[in-house]
């Protein structure tokens, strides 16, 4: 409990709180006391405003007269967490436990929304065999009550850890068997914690990079920590640092919430779909709105999916899937236009248009030597490092791959007129030296180019 105080001091919230001496006899989890304990007192002082108060009252209530001792034994513990912050409108006091749900009055929150820490702190509250409700009304702030049974009738012989004899003088913790965590995740929100702005997953290969855009902690770290054994992860805490990390990263698909402060998701998916360098990247949008017009509002902004909250991370980790295998037809699909005249071509997104002008560009510059990669960024008005990113991820082609190969089509186009010799085709087609071109064609088709027209004739 004083760990609190720093921050009861740094928000001049008037932070108070009765704990009575400790009866003989009690039986308790530490660890799991504490996080019940941690999480509720951090998400008081979470929406208690500067000038407050945070409160936290405990007492033991006697649960029964034992006939092998002479005294009372306190069998209930109870604990509850007051605060005068804004207070949960009615309708929606039935719904905080529910995990991922966040009470907000708008789309851009201007604080961290409750995330997944109410939701595990019933769950552990459930495994201690406690109860946990609340009682709020808006503008008049809001009472946790927590009853957590400290009595050793209410464990199992196998629930009981073993006592530390080798330490006798210290007290001992009689915890709970950690089998009976729930399998989620069940970090602690800590008073001072700060999570980092990146979380990277260790280096692994060719695994598709994901960006979670969620000012959450909680809910970040619980949906990064289940992708990251197939994803490299990448974190942002609100729209704004999403949006820069998606232009410098360009990842294979971002995740974002929609309610978040400085930028809400619809705006940043506006944003990515509507900007030449983001608009191949899949988002998913997660919400609490679950109406139908919602889900129109999140679809017209580009959205490739619309996830309602709660939801099994199973699910997400579906609709991820899909949108990745989408992708990679669409780039095989793009593929295989390399070489064709885009000028007849009907294009109908952001992406079909850029790779139009690309080719364009690249077309009536084939003959051209000294046309390179750089002369097609220049013309394209990307960074290499984009016109990299964006070529591969709509492609699988590099840009210097992407001219190089529209020079051996354009080369094979001039083959079956049947008129050029060999140095005439590599000059014709922008290569400078016969031999270049020869290795270049034969890497690409598996053949030469003699073979390549003697088997076409």
């Amino acid at each position: 409990m004083l760990s609190f105080l720093s921050q009861a001091e740094s928000k001049h919230i008037a932070y108070t709180y009765e704990l009575p001496d400790c009866p003989g006899g009690t039986w308790f989890d530490g660890d799991k006391l504490e996080k019940i304990a941690t999480n509720l007192i951090s998400n008081a002082f979470k929406f208690t405003p500067e000038g407050g108060e945070v409160g936290l009252k405990m007492r033991y209530l006697p649960m029964e007269e034992r006939q092998d001792q002479d005294h009372a034994v306190p069998g209930i513990i109870e604990f509850t967490v007051r605060d005068t912050g804004k207070g949960i409108p009615p309708d929606q006091i039935g719904k905080i436990f529910d995990r991922f749900y966040q009470v907000s009055s708008s789309d851009t929150r201007q604080h961290e929304g409750t995330g997944i820490g109410l939701s595990l702190t019933k769950e552990l509250v459930e495994i201690y065999r406690g109860e946990i409700r609340v009682e709020s009304k808006p503008g008049a702030g809001s009472l946790f009550i927590v009853r957590l049974p400290i009595s050793r009738t209410k464990f199992n012989d196998d629930e009981i850890a073993p006592q530390d004899t080798e330490q006798p003088d210290k007290l001992v913790d009689q915890t709970l068997r950690s089998d009976d965590l729930p399998e989620e995740p069940t970090e602690e929100v800590a008073v001072e914690y700060k999570e980092p702005a990146t979380r990277t997953s260790e280096i692994g290969g060719n695994r598709p990079q994901i960006l979670v855009v969620e000012d959450v902690a909680d809910l970040r770290n619980y949906i990064s920590g289940n992708l990251v054994p197939e994803y490299r992860i990448i974190e942002a805490r609100n729209g704004i640092e999403g949006l820069e990390k998606t232009r410098a990263e360009i990842p294979d698909l971002v995740i974002s919430d929609v309610m978040m402060p400085e930028m809400d998701g619809m705006e940043l998916c506006t944003r990515l779909k509507g900007d030449e360098c983001t608009s191949h990247i899949p988002v998913i949008i997660l919400t609490a709105k679950s109406t139908s017009q919602d889900k129109m509002e999140g679809l017209k902004c580009g959205a490739d999916d619309y996830i309602f909250k709660p939801f099994k991370i199973e699910e997400l980790k579906v609709r991820i899937s899909n949108l990745l295998e989408q992708r990679e037809r669409l780039r095989k699909k793009y593929s295989a236009m390399i070489g064709l005249d885009w000028e007849e071509l009907k294009v109908t997104t952001l992406d079909e248009q850029f790779l139009k002008k690309a080719t364009c560009v690249i077309s009536e510059n084939l003959h051209v030597f000294e046309f390179d990669v750089g002369a097609l960024q220049e013309r394209m008005a990307m960074s290499r490092e984009h016109l990299y990113r964006k070529l591969k991820a709509l492609t699988g082609e590099s840009p210097s791959s992407l001219i190089r190969i529209m020079r051996l089509k354009a080369a094979v186009n001039l083959m079956e007129r049947g008129e050029e010799t060999i140095t005439e085709l590599a000059m014709s087609s922008g290569f400078s030296s016969s031999s270049y071109f020869t290795r270049c064609f034969k890497e690409y088709y598996g053949k030469s180019p003699r073979d390549y027209r003697n088997e076409m004739n």
